[in-house]
């Protein structure tokens, strides 16, 4: 039944409307347990299929299993860790660090050294850079032939999964918002041809 629907890391939610209730059930235990998950019992089981399976389309699925979650996304199943929420307002000031580690965010956050292509150091320089969590109202413009636009669209766009979307570090400099992990460089920002740059990179959770 997981042939060609299980990945490796998510599944179809296709497969299990096919099977039967039995089927569907085990299909279900086999993702799990490939994806490290302790089995739940029975009634959380059975409850995990049931929102897979019924809640809207625009629904966010999310079922606690053990120390992870089972979510719904573009529709396919996924595990992601069990993770703490966020302090209502994080700010973290950059030192000029090329690897940072981001515990609360749950990744490393890269910086590496190049040219043409990043966040122009020049332009970095001018105020104090920051990294910050998400608050709701950014915007940005990544491509310079195009109006700012929404974070919000922009992640959708880039179809970042909604449990992602507020555990993305965004760097600052002063109180404009300069970089965001899956949609680029402001333009204003951006290095121009043979300048000094930095190429951010965020590792994070899946």
């Amino acid at each position: 039944d997981a042939t060609g629907l299980f990945d490796g890391v998510t599944l179809a939610v296709a497969a299990l409307r096919r099977l039967s209730s039995a089927r569907a059930r085990n299909l279900l235990r086999f993702f799990l347990a490939r994806r490290g998950v302790v089995m739940p019992n029975v009634e959380r089981l059975e409850e995990a299929l049931r929102q897979a399976l019924t809640a809207r389309q625009d629904a966010r699925v999310a079922v606690a299993l053990d120390n992870s979650v089972l979510r719904r996304y573009a529709g396919r199943l996924h595990v992601v860790p069990a993770s703490q929420p966020l302090p209502g307002e994080y700010v973290r000031r950059w030192r000029g660090e090329l690897e940072i580690e981001l515990p609360e965010f749950g990744g490393v956050l890269v910086l590496r050294r190049t040219r043409d292509d990043g966040i122009s150091l020049a332009r970095l320089r001018a105020q104090t850079v920051t990294i910050r969590s998400r608050q709701g109202g950014e915007r940005l413009q990544p491509d310079p032939g195009r109006p700012r636009r929404s974070l919000k669209n922009l992640l959708q766009e880039a179809h970042v999964a909604p449990w992602q979307r507020d555990r993305l570090p965004l760097i600052y400099c002063g109180n404009a918002l300069v970089w965001v992990p899956e949609v680029g460089v402001d333009s204003a920002f951006q290095a121009r041809p043979d300048e000094a740059a930095l190429r951010p990179e965020w590792k994070g959770a899946a």
